[in-house]
């Protein structure tokens, strides 16, 4: 086969790589599982400058390259099911064209493209190009070590110009040196690499000086490179990587070691998060010319190029043979290239004893069957395995890609959202995990809401679509949120969970509670504070405006004005925006004895997010202050007021552009009995 083919083959094989990865990639997996959730958290905090060898995640520490590269991908591409899952992809097809080129050098232009072609129709490959994780640069890391060493080194015993290899010395530092920091697999690259070195030294083959200075650069690099992951390793050991090559305990029995090369061809990984449950890592077929290939590398173990597989195979075998949990895919990623250049050898062994044609068409039929198998897998099987649905989040997957749909043409309710939530939480509320799957930039369509206790209303009351990532929590809602919410229209659809999207049109029932609020002989209204001038006998009709574009609509006591100590007051408020509010928006009410007084009983609270709110936004807060066991009986008043709660700042109360002071009163005091 020609050089001129053989490339043009490559191509194909790239182009249908892609078509594999590509297919459904925003929505195959449609959502992240709780690693993918970790990488994505730690990329977000190497963004906000927070850049570290190890990122403590508590119970074991985690590298951080791949998600510091991953901040630097997504502030050019976005976040989302694509932007973070591109990384992956772009890594995952140069490590297809790297094994190409490894192999080719290595064995000659066939091994080097069944190489390539197996790996392009793996199912884990497939997988790994689609995920959020560091594992799925250690195919790439591999085999671009491969194919360095076999340029750096005198494998064919080939002369080269001088100062070729200079530049192939620096980029093989730098890659055994990096990759300490994306996988603890990158101790193994380093140990295979350097064995070879060695090998290569005292097994006479011919070096000259300048090609050994060459190889003390390359050493210089990776100890420069090593430094900062070694200090960090001596200061935090319970945060190193040892543990998590093979898992917390090694076993080390032939049974897992019969389980371990039985999962290549014969039956895999139960984890739905790294196959389709059961399925092999490639097929008998296949597990058979990877041990005719093993054999004639055993055989030909003197040729320096069969002997860096070996010493390849035997540092990164033990990962995936003597796994605590055997087989565990993730343990072969390292493998994948080393596996697939058997397999290359393994063709190559075949032409010896039957005729090339019938090899060559016997391997591309067998390597078009994987992929039709892949594709059926993939696309269907695993898709709509319940396994991978309950692991990847799939109904939040599926909204978020709904909202991404239809996000411009109605304003989006997202539920889900807590007051608690924080980007340093260990457990994210199903709100923030749907706009990590979003495709979009921020835009003013989208509000995030609890629902429990607090509902927005886009633009007055106009149309709008809300999202609800958990349907039992509607029936928990406070009856006031509840009634909005069940008065809606679920929407159906394919690609919708049940009970997912409520659509919602209250413009006029909005508008009829509003103007009762506002009516000047029925309607809510509040005195002005003490030390404003105001008085409890003077009152004025709701509408009060704020500061910070906020208006107070009018309130509503549901449980009337008698209480007992102990008791929960519960007290709703209508509020409609002029504007931006402030991004830290805080509302806070008290319950007072005298309003110069501290307050025995008090609430500071928004349940919703104010930083996404739009002018004319009317929304809703329940607010609930526990009175004191010991509150001595009487009248107290209620105030209500706003405040920025970075700085606590409290929003002016406007009268006619006049400040008059920075809290309100409810017209009538409640009664504790």
């Amino acid at each position: 086969m020609s050089g001129r083919v053989s490339y043009i083959l490559a191509v194909i094989l790239l182009l249908v790589a892609a078509w594999l990865r590509l297919w459904d990639f925003t929505t195959l997996p449609s959502g992240y599982y709780a690693d993918e959730v970790i990488n994505i958290r730690i990329a977000e905090t190497a963004r906000d400058g927070n850049i570290e060898v190890f990122y403590d995640l508590g119970s074991e520490g985690r590298e951080g390259l791949y998600q510091i590269v991953l901040a630097f991908t997504t502030t050019m591409t976005g976040g989302g099911t694509l932007g973070y899952r591109l990384l992956s992809l772009w890594v995952n097809m140069i490590a297809l064209a790297v094994v190409y080129a490894a192999g080719k050098r290595l064995f000659g232009n066939l091994a080097g493209l069944s190489a390539m072609a197996l790996l392009t129709v793996s199912m884990w490959g497939n997988l790994l190009s689609r995920q959020i994780t560091p594992h799925t640069m250690l195919p790439l890391w591999v085999s671009s070590a491969i194919l360095l060493l076999s340029v750096a080194l005198p494998i064919y015993k080939r002369r080269r110009k001088r100062g070729d290899n200079t530049l192939i010395a620096a980029f093989m530092g730098m890659l055994l040196g990096v990759g300490f920091y994306i996988h603890p697999a990158g101790l193994l690259i380093l140990a295979f690499s350097s064995i070879f070195i060695i090998y290569m030294l005292l097994s006479g083959q011919p070096m000259s000086r300048r090609r050994l200075s060459y190889i003390g650069f390359a050493v210089l690099i990776i100890i420069i490179m090593g430094m900062p992951y070694l200090i960090s390793s001596i200061r935090n050991p319970q945060l190193g990587g040892t543990d998590r090559l093979i898992g917390e305990k090694a076993t080390l029995t032939l049974g897992a070691v019969f389980d371990g090369i039985s999962a290549i061809g014969i039956r895999g990984d139960t984890n739905p998060l790294h196959n389709l449950p059961g399925r092999p890592l490639f097929e008998p077929v296949t597990l058979v010319l990877i041990i005719i290939g093993f054999l004639v590398a055993l055989r030909d173990w003197r040729q320096p190029r069969f002997t860096l597989l070996l010493i390849a195979t035997a540092v990164l075998s033990p990962a995936f043979l003597f796994s605590a949990h055997v087989p565990n895919f993730q343990n072969y990623a390292a493998s994948l290239p080393v596996l697939a250049l058997f397999f290359g050898i393994g063709v190559i062994a075949l032409m010896e004893h039957i005729p090339s044609r019938v090899v060559i068409m016997g391997v591309v039929l067998l390597i078009m069957v994987n992929g039709a198998w892949t594709a059926q897998d993939l696309f269907t099987n695993w898709r709509n395995d319940p396994g991978v649905q309950t692991a990847y989040e799939h109904r939040l997957g599926q909204l978020a890609a709904y909202i991404d749909r239809t996000a411009d043409d109605y304003p989006t309710i997202i539920c889900g959202w807590t007051t608690s939530q924080n980007p340093t939480s260990p457990q994210l509320t199903d709100a923030q995990l749907i706009s990590l799957m979003l495709n979009r930039r921020e835009t003013n369509t989208i509000r995030y809401v609890d629902c429990y206790n607090a509902l927005v209303f886009s633009n007055g009351g106009s149309s709008e679509q809300v999202i609800i990532p958990d349907p039992n929590n509607v029936p928990e809602a406070h009856p006031l949120i509840r009634r909005w919410l069940t008065s809606g229209e679920y929407i159906t659809g394919d690609n919708l969970p049940p009970d997912g999207v409520l659509m919602l049109d209250e413009r006029q029932e909005l508008e009829a509670l509003l103007g009762q609020l506002t009516d000047i002989a029925t309607g809510t209204k509040v005195s002005y504070a003490p030390e404003a001038g105001g008085s409890s006998e003077v009152v004025y009709q709701t509408p009060i405006t704020f500061g910070g574009n906020l208006t107070l609509l009018g309130y509503q006591l549901p449980d009337g004005m008698e209480y007992h100590a102990g008791d929960m007051l519960t007290i709703v408020t209508y509020w409609r925006t002029q504007g931006i509010v402030p991004p830290d928006l805080r509302l806070f009410t008290h319950v007072l004895s005298d309003p110069g007084a501290s307050p025995p009983a008090n609430t500071d609270i928004l349940n919703l997010n104010p930083r996404y709110l739009r002018d004319r936004d009317v929304f809703i807060q329940v607010t609930y202050i526990p009175l004191p066991a010991s509150l001595p009986v009487g009248q107290y008043q209620i105030s209500l007021g706003g405040y920025q709660a970075t700085s606590d700042l409290r929003l002016d109360v406007l009268d006619n552009g006049q400040t008059r002071g920075t809290r309100v009163f409810l017209q009538s005091p409640i009664r504790v009995q």
